[in-house]
């Protein structure tokens, strides 16, 4: 999926991985805002995007049993 990013061949990149490709985007600002809570207030307090990140992970492992019994 990778190298199909670096191409340019989205979809390409969609057919190997399409919960990766779409959610990518949601994981990169979750991070990001983690990490500039960490530079506003030198910790690392994940209170408000917790939720977000545990329904990303609930989301992966359905999509992965979905994926799998189609």
């Amino acid at each position: 999926m990778l190298l199909s990013l670096l191409k340019f061949d989205f979809v390409a990149a969609y057919r190997y991985n399409p919960f990766l490709l779409i959610n990518a985007p949601v994981l990169l600002l979750c991070f990001l805002y983690s990490d500039i809570q960490y530079i506003k207030a030198g910790e690392t307090s994940m209170g408000k995007i917790k939720f977000l990140l545990w329904a990303e992970v609930f989301l992966a492992l359905l999509f992965g049993v979905v994926r799998n019994l189609v």
